[in-house]
């Protein structure tokens, strides 16, 4: 029988020394340490690839845009046109040799847009084109009251990506 008042440990860890007592107990911390580690190292690389996709994302979105409009105004150029031509006829001339899938020839022309972003895909856009957060954002392309610095930005309400001419 046990006398009262006294915690017993398992007798196997009553009878070791008080360095393997240490030991057993420094082993648990360091599994623990090992699990709180892998841990933060899945939520930070779910962060970064989450993000970093969007980020791919904007970036392409932008890319197609300016080689768009780098096709377009080599055709004016090259074609001393004085208003720049529909994208088909850029296309057809060769000056673009695919055009990149979802854009298209703005509805109010000297632009072209890619409709179908969400509006945080476009807040960011907006936020790439020099826009300060909080501030008035795109409403129509040519929209002068906005604080846009660029030829390119993004209409929220819409989810439309766009670039000028």
């Amino acid at each position: 029988m046990r006398p009262r008042g006294k915690v017993h440990l398992a007798p196997h860890f009553e009878s070791q020394s008080p360095l393997k007592k240490l030991q057993r107990i420094a082993t648990v911390f360091k599994i623990l340490f090992v699990l709180v580690g892998l841990a933060l190292l899945v939520m930070a690389a779910r962060y970064v690839w989450v993000d970093g996709a969007a980020s791919m994302q904007r970036s392409r979105i932008i890319n197609e845009g300016n080689q768009i409009v780098g096709a377009v105004r080599a055709h004016q150029a090259d074609n001393k046109a004085a208003s720049p031509a529909p994208l088909a006829t850029v296309q057809a001339a060769g000056y673009l040799a695919e055009l990149p899938r979802g854009w298209r020839d703005g509805a109010k022309g000297a632009h072209v847009e890619r409709p179908g972003l969400t509006a945080e895909q476009c807040q960011r856009l907006n936020e790439k084109a020099g826009f300060k957060p909080g501030k008035r954002v795109v409403e129509e392309v040519n929209d002068p009251s906005t604080e846009q610095t660029g030829t390119f930005g993004c209409m929220v309400q819409t989810g439309t990506a766009f670039f000028r001419y």
